[in-house]
């Protein structure tokens, strides 16, 4: 394993970032273009399971590295930030096919996830480390299966949709809270700022920052949902559950 002297600064935006960024742009596209193809039984059930699979194993992943290493602790490597509980409920969420729990995973999934790909905090882990594969391997597969749901199950967000993600976010925090006092963590950043230069250093001391982050998260999710609103494809979740409930198919 490279040094931190060996080992490569990432930088944002470099070559290394757009190519990466430019393949997950592609596979999206590409699933957006083959999604008649994706909705025919056979097919569906292959990508699917091919989409939980790595959902699943990145987490295996970190858990068994960590261990091996010895490097494991409750503080720091529990799937409790945004994106780590995102990806475990975008597997529940394509398994079962569930418009409810699609409704929070879509908004946390692109807010967080898409942030996460345009400003990673890699450090010394520029490409072609492990991690740097890794990182953009487990944001791009949620965001992926967001989309999934989205233009293959048919799933579309509302307004309604919002308000559930925002009073659940802030429901999620109490429990997370709980355990970064029992472990000494920082999980969602509820105790301080991360190390790493981010927007949170402009949102004013603890806890002011945490109301601010709230603020921005209403204005992620409203311009997640913005692409709905302007095609009108906002519809009733009830109308949308049931169909997908009806058509459902076992993987």
């Amino acid at each position: 394993m490279p040094t931190v002297t060996e080992a490569k600064l990432f930088v944002p935006f470099s070559s290394s970032h757009l190519v990466v960024l430019a393949v997950i742009v592609a596979l999206c596209l590409l699933l957006y273009w083959q999604r008649a193809l994706l909705q025919q039984p056979d097919v569906d059930r292959i990508v699917r399971t091919g989409l939980i699979s790595v959902l699943l194993l990145q987490e295996a992943y970190t858990q068994y590295t960590h261990l091996a290493a010895g490097t494991w602790s409750a503080a720091t490597v529990l799937p409790l930030h945004i994106c780590g509980i995102a990806a475990l409920l975008a597997v529940v969420m394509l398994f079962l096919r569930s418009y409810g729990i699609y409704e929070v995973v879509y908004f946390w999934g692109m807010a967080g996830a898409v942030q996460a790909l345009l400003t990673p905090a890699l450090g010394y882990n520029d490409y072609p480390s492990v991690a740097f594969f890794h990182f953009f391997i487990v944001h791009g597969a949620i965001v992926l299966a967001c989309l999934y749901a989205t233009w293959i199950d048919g799933f579309v967000p509302t307004i309604g949709s919002i308000k559930k993600t925002f009073w659940v976010t802030n429901a999620y925090m109490v429990p997370v809270a709980i355990v970064n006092w029992l472990v000494n963590g920082n999980y969602l950043f509820l105790c301080t700022k991360p190390m790493n230069a981010s927007i949170m250093d402009v949102m004013g001391p603890w806890p002011w920052y945490i109301l601010s982050l709230e603020a921005v998260g209403l204005v992620l999710f409203g311009l997640c949902y913005l692409p709905f609103r302007l095609t009108r494809r906002d519809k009733s979740p009830a109308v949308g559950e049931q169909k997908n409930w009806k058509n459902k198919k076992s993987l």
